[in-house]
């Protein structure tokens, strides 16, 4: 195990060279001052951790203390013309324009994008920017909070440089979150989005959101859907989740001896997180959906959102 992460951060580190490299040769006629300061080792380092950082969250399983994600990541599937397929790389999802994932609460869009990104850093094609959409103040634009990003990256540029890398197609765009920003800023947003989607055809942009946030009606974009876990998939989330073999085993007997009440609320990573975190509490599995809602509502409408710092979703009923 120990061997395989030194090889992966290894690679890593080649392929942050080398797009810095690709960069820079492109570049440097117009932007050399800029960007031969990325070139050396300190900055590689730095960018490499900073972006590596992406895989660190907290979650409403854990939220004492931050996680890799790759120690409780559980593949997402999505669905596109009916067809459902396992997600490992943005190749695999076998279309180069822009999408929007989208997903219902639970789903893991956060969890998949952040995932997808530190996969992207490992390809030396292009440099991932994983944004949650929610920072972008009122008034502010989508470039102007881009180029913050990149900033605390180590990537200090001006405008003119970033809209290079985006017509070159050197830096890919993981938008996350559009449904949690406020209502007054989604249609400039939208409207500013489209504009790169339209004058930067090698730039891929990314954006998840929840159905029926505005986004998903744009021309630009592609939508797919994640899939919900399906049959003994939920076994699978609490393996990963629970990273302690007895615990984990306990709970699936729990589910199976339950006769299937309780399984078929299990579709989402946050449905499995909920009733992990409940049997941590009580030590047992409700016995049917009721004593399931029970409990963990205020859980499901609180917590979640409380792994997300300083936010607080503007509620509606």
């Amino acid at each position: 195990m120990a061997i395989a992460a030194i090889t992966t951060a290894l690679a890593a580190r080649k392929a942050l060279e080398k797009v810095v490299e690709d960069v820079y040769q492109l570049g440097k006629a117009r932007f050399g001052m800029q960007v031969r300061t990325w070139k050396t080792r300190s900055k590689i380092d730095n960018l490499y951790k900073k972006i590596k950082n992406i895989r660190k969250v907290k979650t409403i399983w854990q939220v004492e203390k931050e996680v890799d994600l790759v120690k409780f990541y559980y593949p997402s599937k999505v669905e596109f013309n009916g067809v459902k397929k396992t997600i490992n790389s943005l190749s695999d999802l076998n279309y180069d324009g822009n999408i929007v994932i989208q997903g219902t609460i639970g789903q893991g869009k956060s969890i998949f994008f952040r995932y997808l990104a530190s996969q992207e850093m490992i390809k030396g094609t292009a440099i991932p920017i994983f944004v949650e959409l929610r920072r972008i103040r009122e008034a502010q634009t989508l470039t102007v909070h881009l180029l913050e990003e990149l900033k605390s990256l180590g990537l200090e540029m001006e405008e003119q440089l970033f809209l290079f890398l985006a017509e070159n197609g050197k830096i890919i765009l993981f938008l996350d979150g559009f449904d949690e920003l406020k209502e007054n800023q989604r249609s400039n947003l939208i409207t500013e989005i489209e504009h790169f989607a339209k004058r930067y055809e090698k730039l891929r942009i990314l954006i998840s959101s929840r159905p029926n946030s505005g986004i998903e009606v744009s021309p630009f974009f592609r939508v797919f859907e994640l899939s919900p876990l399906e049959d003994n998939e939920y076994e699978q989330v609490i393996s990963k989740m629970a990273q302690d073999d007895k615990t984990a085993l306990e709970i699936i007997k729990g589910i199976k001896e339950g006769k299937g009440r309780i399984k078929t609320l299990l579709t989402t990573p946050l449905m499995v997180a909920l009733l992990m975190l409940r049997y941590r509490v009580e030590q047992s599995i409700p016995e049917n959906a009721i004593a399931f809602y029970g409990d963990l509502f205020n859980l499901l409408l609180t917590r979640h959102d409380k792994t997300k710092a300083g936010y607080v979703r503007t509620r509606k009923s």
